[in-house]
C-alpha cells in the first residue's frame, strides 16, 4: 500500500466524493467528421450536426473543465496532491485541444476559453488591464505551459477586421486559434459587457467615496460664508459648470481656505494644489469677479499656482451654489415633515391604500423624476424633480372622502396651480385634478413595487 503523509490521510477521511472540487469532469474524446463518411448527399446533414451538437457540447466540456482546474486550484495541497492524476489528465486534454488539427474542435475551445476568461468578475480598469496582460503571457490561472510559450492575445497598434478593442488598447487573438470575424465579433459583444460591468463597479466604489467624503463636512453654507465659522465644509461641483462631478472637502480657519480632499474629476490639477500647500482667500469665494492678477500679485504665486488656485475657487463657488440648493430642499422638507406630524398623521401607505385609506395628514414624497406634459398649445415634457408635500384627507358625513394639498415647496406652484382647493377624490383618485391623480398613483405604484422587491 502506498505511503502517506497523516495530512493525505486526514483530507481522504473529511473530504467526500460530493465535494464540488472532487467532481471530476468527464473528459470526452470528440471525433472528427472523417473524409470517408462524406458525400454529396450527408456533407450538410453531418455539418449541421457539427455545429448543432458536436461543438456545443464541446464547448460545455471546455467550460467545465477551467471550472474544474481553477476550483482545484484553490484547495490546499494535500488535497491536490490526492488528485493529482486527474488534474494532469484535465491539463492534457486542455493542451490537445488547443491544438487540436481539426480547425472547428480547435476555433471553438479557443473561443470558449476566451469567453471564459473576459466573462471574469473585474473591478476596476487596472484590474482588466492586468487580466488582458496576463492573457498575453499565456497566463489564465492554470498551471502549465502554454504550447509554444506564445499567449492567447497579443498587443498591436494596428486596428483591423479581426481587432479587439478596449479602455484604448487593441489587441489581437493568437494566430492558432483560427479566427474571423464572426467569432471576434462574439468577443466583442462580450468585452462590451465587461466594460459595461466594470464601469458599474467603478461607479459604485467612486460613489461610495464621494458619499463618505461629503458627510466629512459640518459646516453649512451659511456658516461658512457668513457666520466664518470654523471646520469642514464639503460639496459637489460640475467642472466648468458641467460635467463631470468633483467632491471637495476643505477646511476653514474663518479666513482661508484649506484643501483637504477631493474625488472624481480634476485629479491631477489637485494633487498639485495640494502639493503647493497655500491657502485661497475665502472672501473670494463671495466675490462675483477677481482681479486678473489677484492671486499673483495680491497672494504672490506664481502663474502656475494662480491658475490652480482660480480652479478651485471656481470648482468651490460653483459647488456652493449646489448645496445652497441642496439645503434650502432639505430645509422645505424637514418643515414640511414637522407640518404633517404636528396633526393626526398618517403613513403614505395608509394614506395611498385602495381600499378604505386612511383620513388625516400625511408627508409625501415621490422617488424620482416626473414627467409632466404641460398645458401648452404645444405639448411640452418637463421633469419634476424634489416632488413633497403634506396633503389630508378628509371623511365626509356621507362617507365621502376629500382631499387637499396643505402645503408645498415653491418651485412646484405651477405644477400643482390647478389642485388648490378641496376635492372628492373618488375611486382611485379619478375626481382629483390631473397632475394631483397621477401623482398620487405613481407614489402609490412606488410603494407597491418596493413592497413587492422586500418580499
Amino acid at each position: 500500500m502506498k505511503n502517506t503523509t497523516p495530512k493525505v490521510r486526514e483530507a481522504r477521511k473529511t473530504r467526500g466524493a460530493n465535494d464540488a472540487s472532487f467532481k471530476v469532469p468527464a473528459l470526452k474524446t470528440f471525433a472528427r467528421v472523417g473524409l470517408e463518411r462524406l458525400d454529396p448527399e450527408n456533407l450538410r446533414a453531418e455539418a449541421e450536426k457539427l455545429r448543432n451538437e458536436t461543438l456545443p457540447k464541446l464547448n460545455e466540456q471546455v467550460t467545465a473543465v477551467l471550472d474544474w482546474l481553477l476550483k482545484v486550484k484553490t484547495e490546499k495541497r494535500e488535497e491536490q496532491e490526492i488528485i493529482r492524476g486527474e488534474i494532469e489528465k484535465s491539463q492534457q486534454w486542455f493542451i490537445e485541444y488547443l491544438n487540436h488539427e481539426f480547425d472547428p474542435f480547435r476555433r471553438t475551445v479557443w473561443l470558449a476559453v476566451l469567453r471564459y476568461c473576459f466573462s471574469k468578475p473585474l473591478k476596476s480598469q487596472e484590474e482588466t488591464e492586468e487580466w488582458l496582460n496576463k492573457l498575453c503571457s499565456g497566463d489564465i490561472g492554470i498551471e502549465f505551459k502554454f504550447p509554444e510559450e506564445r499567449g492567447y492575445l497579443h498587443e498591436t497598434m494596428e486596428y483591423g477586421p479581426l481587432t479587439l478593442t478596449i479602455f484604448g488598447k487593441n489587441y489581437l487573438v493568437n494566430s492558432l486559434a483560427s479566427f474571423d470575424e464572426q467569432e471576434v465579433g462574439q468577443l466583442r459583444n462580450v468585452l462590451n459587457e465587461l466594460v459595461k460591468r466594470v464601469g458599474y463597479e467603478q461607479r459604485l466604489v467612486r460613489q461610495n467615496k464621494t458619499n463618505i467624503l461629503l458627510k466629512q463636512g459640518i459646516l453649512s453654507t451659511k456658516e461658512l460664508l457668513e457666520e466664518r465659522k470654523a471646520g469642514l465644509f464639503s460639496t459637489m461641483s460640475l467642472t466648468n459648470g458641467s460635467g463631470p462631478n468633483i467632491a471637495v472637502l476643505v477646511y476653514s480657519n474663518g479666513r482661508d481656505i484649506f484643501l483637504r480632499q477631493t474625488e472624481g474629476a480634476l485629479q491631477e490639477e489637485m494633487a498639485e494644489l495640494k502639493k503647493i500647500d497655500k491657502p485661497l482667500f475665502l472672501p473670494t469665494l463671495i466675490w462675483e469677479t477677481i482681479p486678473p492678477d489677484y492671486f499673483t500679485v495680491k497672494a504672490r504665486l506664481q502663474p502656475r499656482e494662480a491658475k490652480l488656485m482660480m480652479l478651485l475657487r471656481n470648482v468651490l463657488k460653483n459647488g456652493i451654489v449646489w448645496k445652497a440648493k441642496k439645503e434650502r430642499i432639505q430645509g422645505w422638507r424637514e418643515e414640511l415633515q414637522k407640518l404633517a406630524s404636528g396633526n393626526k398623521t398618517v403613513t403614505m401607505e395608509e394614506f395611498l391604500k385602495k381600499h378604505k385609506p386612511e383620513p388625516g395628514f400625511c408627508f409625501l414624497e415621490m422617488e424620482g423624476k416626473f414627467d409632466w406634459e404641460t398645458p401648452e398649445e404645444v405639448i411640452k415634457v418637463r421633469q419634476i424633480s424634489n416632488l413633497f408635500f403634506v396633503a389630508e384627507r378628509k371623511l365626509g358625513e356621507n362617507g365621502q372622502s376629500a382631499c387637499r394639498l396643505v402645503r408645498y415647496p415653491t418651485w412646484l406652484k405651477e405644477f400643482f396651480a390647478d389642485c388648490r382647493g378641496e376635492w372628492l377624490e373618488g375611486e382611485n383618485f379619478d375626481d382629483l385634478p390631473q397632475n394631483m391623480k397621477l401623482v398620487f398613483r405613481k407614489i402609490r405604484g412606488q410603494i407597491e413595487k418596493r413592497s413587492q422587491i422586500e418580499k
